[in-house]
């Protein structure tokens, strides 16, 4: 994403310090800003606060969260850096995962509850997704190798979201797709490529902002993530509300069942 000025938030000078999903959060909140609040009765009756533009941000956003917090408890040896800006076009590395099993490029895939699209249900469009995160991980590959003066590989990862099976995806070679559940058994169990020293220096070389930005001056975007979380709780609590609102619908119509039929009853008894 490009760079805005946050009042109170400053650019961290180490990607470290960067939360999961932190460019979507931040473009999530900038279209979320510039909608128009929720009416009064909107939210009596549980109406989502999300735009219809900040809600594909939402849901990116949910994702890279949920896969950052498997990452950062895949344990000892192991570094993570999130929402890796990549460039001057906007470009975000999803997670870059640094350890002994090598480096990798994390894409994520959210196929959880009412969050799940039709779209990546699709083989086509996992495909689409297995590619970019082909051409993302040589790009990856690129310039760390240049930051560092040494050849370093990076392998792409797809991590689903919620997904039961992986049977529809249809993935291109140089790509591996993973649930979310079997990616840190995976992550554990790979073979070992690279020494402790050798991740602290990869690991110390991709958290120079100067190792992905184009231009000198450049920096990653600061980000609102209380804004966020603020967000999220007013979306779980208008659906919480919308749920209170159809139990009582619910039972609404079978009390005015017995109502209708207890009438006339009612009515025989009295003389």
């Amino acid at each position: 994403m490009t760079s805005r000025a946050v009042p109170g938030f400053e650019a961290p000078s180490d990607l470290r310090m960067r939360p999961p999903g932190a460019s979507v959060i931040g473009e999530c909140l900038r279209r979320q800003a510039a909608s128009p609040p929720r009416s009064r009765l909107g939210t009596i009756f549980g109406r989502s606060p999300l735009s219809s533009l900040a809600r594909p941000w939402y849901v990116g956003a949910l994702g890279e969260i949920a896969v950052g917090r498997l990452l950062d408890g895949v344990g000892p040896g192991w570094s993570v850096l999130h929402a890796v800006p990549v460039g001057c076009d906007g470009g975000d590395i999803d997670h870059l995962l640094i350890g002994p099993a090598g480096v990798f490029t994390v894409t994520t895939l959210l196929h959880e509850g009412e969050h799940r699209r039709a779209r990546d249900r699709d083989p086509l469009y996992a495909a689409g997704v297995g590619r970019r995160a082909v051409a993302e991980a040589a790009r990856a590959a690129r310039q760390l190798s240049a930051a560092a003066h040494l050849p370093i590989g990076v392998r792409a990862l797809v991590v689903t979201v919620g997904a039961r099976s992986l049977s529809d995806h249809a993935s291109p070679e140089g790509v591996l797709v993973l649930r979310d559940r079997d990616l840190t058994r995976w992550l554990r169990s790979a073979p070992q490529v690279w020494h402790a020293g050798d991740v602290a220096r990869i690991s110390s070389i991709a958290a120079r902002p100067g190792t992905w930005m184009t231009h000198r001056g450049e920096h990653a975007d600061p980000v609102d993530v209380p804004a966020f979380v603020r967000l999220r709780r007013q979306v779980r609590r208008a659906a919480g509300t919308r749920a209170a609102w159809v139990a009582a619908g619910a039972l609404a119509v079978p009390v005015a069942v017995a109502a209708s039929i207890g009438a006339p009853v009612v009515a025989a008894m009295l003389p």
